[in-house]
C-alpha cells in the first residue's frame, strides 16, 4: 500500500491536509512561546488589531470578524480588560450594547508583537520562495472564502 501522504498523485486526503495544518499549527505555537514571552494568544493579538483598526466595535462584531462565539468573545475580552489592554463602555446610542476600544497599552503590545511576528514569521517561511509564500497565502485565502460560503449555505 502506498502513503499518499508523500504521493499527490494518489486521491486528496482532507483528512491528512488537515492533519498538516494542525501539525503546523501546534509547532509553530509551540516555536513562538518559547521566543516570545509576551504572547496573549492568536485570538486575543487578532482582537487587538481588529480594534486597533476599527475602534467601537461591539462585541458581536468582534465575534463575527474572529468566527468565534460570541460566549468566546465575552470571555477573551474580560481577559483583556484585566490586563488593561483594551476598555469596555455601554455605547451611548443603545445601553445594551458594550462598545470596545483599545488602550495605549493594547497599543504598545500589539506594536511589540506585530514587530515580532514579522521576525518570527521571517525565519519559519525562509524555506519558501516568495512566489511559495503567496502561492500559500492565496490557496489558504481561497479555501476560507470557499468555506465561509458553505458554511452560510446550511
Amino acid at each position: 500500500m502506498s502513503d499518499k501522504r508523500n504521493n499527490p498523485s494518489e486521491e486528496f486526503d482532507v483528512f491528512a491536509l488537515i492533519h498538516s495544518y494542525e501539525q503546523f499549527f501546534g509547532k509553530s505555537h509551540t516555536y513562538w512561546h518559547k521566543r516570545y514571552k509576551n504572547y496573549i494568544g492568536t485570538n486575543r493579538v487578532h482582537a487587538l488589531v481588529e480594534l486597533d483598526r476599527t475602534p467601537l466595535l461591539n462585541q458581536k462584531e468582534l465575534a463575527e470578524r474572529l468566527c468565534i462565539t460570541p460566549g468566546a468573545v465575552t470571555a477573551m475580552t474580560d481577559d483583556l480588560e484585566k490586563k488593561g489592554l483594551i476598555e469596555k463602555a455601554y455605547s451611548p446610542t443603545d445601553k445594551r450594547t458594550i462598545e470596545l476600544r483599545i488602550t495605549s497599552e493594547g497599543q504598545d503590545l500589539l506594536a511589540e508583537t506585530l514587530a515580532t511576528a514579522k521576525v518570527y514569521v521571517e525565519e519559519i517561511c525562509n524555506v519558501l520562495s516568495q512566489e511559495e509564500k503567496r502561492a500559500l497565502f492565496a490557496i489558504n485565502q481561497k479555501l476560507c472564502m470557499h468555506l465561509d460560503q458553505f458554511i452560510k449555505s446550511k
